[in-house]
């Protein structure tokens, strides 16, 4: 009689190599500068607000969360996490950044601080 082996995700019998809690992604991301701030736009298709953590400690912005796959049609489908850092400017204003997660895609808005901004100099005759 052969033997037979469970390759049930979650089960003992699994080959070490076989054994992922998650998989690991990158989401695609685009970053965008104005003359009074950053944007960062990610796509985060599935991904709840409550699964994402934005967090910023100069001079790094966080982007990272997970997103459970497993669902009737892929019952064992393995959960998606992510993790992107993004080294900022130290011209970002950390008090005046805002997240907004609509349709899939994270914008997250890094205002410039007034030091950083373009600044008109006249010039006098003389």
């Amino acid at each position: 009689m052969e033997k037979t082996t469970d390759l049930t995700p979650g089960t003992s019998n699994l080959p070490e190599s076989i054994k992922d809690t998650h998989t690991t992604v990158t989401p695609a991301v685009d970053i965008l500068e104005s003359e009074k701030e950053f944007l960062i736009i990610a796509d985060m298709p599935g991904v709840a607000s409550d699964g994402l953590n934005v967090h910023f400690d100069s001079p790094d912005l966080a982007i990272e969360g997970r997103q459970p796959t497993a669902s009737a049609a892929k019952p064992e489908a393995l959960p998606l996490s992510f993790e992107r850092v993004f080294r900022m400017p130290l011209t970002v204003h950390a008090d005046r950044i805002r997240a907004k997660l609509k349709g899939g895609v994270l914008k997250v808005h890094l205002e410039k601080s007034e030091k950083a901004k373009p600044k008109k100099i006249s010039v006098t005759r003389g």
